[in-house]
């Protein structure tokens, strides 16, 4: 195993991004939105929640690392780098999910074609 320090220190700055990323997309939701703003908003409230929720089961994984002895560093650091890249792969969905254009799945949202009332 690298050094136990370092390991501890990257556990807590990944750990202190995850809630820079939370608190930036939790700032996308506009306070007294116009009406056609508020699905968008209620989406923004409800992958913070989502995000939330797996950043205290990473926080919970960095306590681990950071107060375990050493020789079950590499079994505490293993644990919570598969709970990051979960978080990183759930805030990855979340943006896209956000993105203009796109749907809950990622894909682009297609308008119909217009009814030029020619049939």
């Amino acid at each position: 195993m690298r050094d136990p320090q370092r390991s501890r220190e990257q556990a807590a700055q990944a750990l202190n991004r995850a809630a820079e990323a939370i608190d930036a997309l939790r700032a996308q939701a506009v306070p007294e939105p116009a009406p056609e703003l508020r699905a968008r908003n209620q989406q923004v409230r409800a992958l913070s929640r989502q995000l939330t929720h797996r950043y205290h089961w990473l926080a919970e994984l960095q306590r681990t690392v950071a107060l375990g002895d050493d020789a079950d560093l590499a079994r505490a650091w293993s644990r919570f780098f598969a709970c990051y890249d979960d978080f990183l792969e759930a805030l990855r969905q979340a943006r896209t999910e956000l993105e203009p254009g796109t749907g809950p799945d990622g894909d682009p949202v297609v308008d119909p074609p217009a009814d030029d009332g020619e049939r």
